[in-house]
């Protein structure tokens, strides 16, 4: 990874977002799907643009910087891509830097939630090996799709999620991998809410069984800003012991390219 990278990586992405403007009141209330490993059934409106951006430092001296651009293809379906443009691994003798994977998704909500039946939708993801180093990646294609359920009662909005995905391997057959997810969401106030999640990644060829809870807090000063603020910890030996995390969610509104 050379020294140059790295803040050709953040420039890049910024770039992209400061050669745009936004449309005068083009803009729709955001749509989070951060910083939980489930998504939910909500996509971001049609002809809208969405950012997510966050950060992540954890027990093992790493750190992560996600950065995710969504896009309302209509009111039902959304596409994304997303990337790391800076992480950090440190495993004691590898101290590896640099942007991470970029990865490709695309979610539909075929059916819309009512007071009996739930929301639901189907969500594809393709994560190609962009990263310079394999340490900041996994230096194979994977894939996942993935069935999710979404309802609200009272005051309380509950996501169910699972995916099964195939993580590429250079010494054979790709690995099955389960991730499960169970989510719940309360508001706290006009502006603030919680949430909690428990998920767990499985991959059954490695007897790997990655297990953890997410729980945090969301301020949202107006429809189409979220911030967001948690911790998750590790609830299975494989684990992580934990991680803090913050972040936002932004509905950019509708783009158009700026002209001189």
């Amino acid at each position: 990874m050379t020294t140059l990278s790295q803040p050709l990586a953040v420039a890049f992405a910024l770039a992209i977002f400061s050669a745009c403007t936004t449309v005068p009141g083009s803009h729709a209330p955001a749509t989070p799907q951060r910083p939980t490993l489930s998504s939910d059934t909500s996509t971001t409106p049609e002809g809208r643009f969405e950012l997510e951006a966050g950060v992540v430092r954890d027990s093992t001296i790493s750190f992560d910087s996600p950065l995710t651009l969504k896009y309302g293809v209509t009111n039902q379906t959304e596409i994304s891509a997303g990337v790391a443009p800076y992480r950090r691994v440190d495993l004691g003798a590898t101290d590896e830097n640099g942007p991470g994977d970029v990865v490709f998704a695309l979610r539909h909500r075929f059916r819309e939630a009512t007071e009996d039946r739930a929301s639901l939708a189907v969500q594809a993801l393709v994560k190609i090996p962009t990263a310079d180093d394999p340490v900041l990646g996994t230096g194979e294609v994977d894939a996942a799709l993935a069935g999710i359920a979404a309802q609200s009662y009272d005051r309380f909005s509950g996501v169910a999620y699972y995916a099964i995905g195939a993580l590429g391997d250079p010494n054979g057959p790709a690995d099955v991998v389960h991730n499960l997810a169970i989510a719940l969401g309360t508001p706290l106030s006009d502006r603030f809410g919680a949430f909690a999640e428990v998920a767990a990644i499985l991959v059954p060829s490695t007897h790997s069984e990655n297990v953890f809870t997410t729980m945090g807090f969301t301020y949202s000063p107006q429809p189409s800003l979220v911030f967001d603020a948690g911790v998750v910890l590790g609830l299975s030996n494989e684990a992580t012991n934990w991680q803090a995390l913050v972040g936002l969610t932004k509905n950019l509104g509708r783009i158009s390219a700026t002209t001189n």
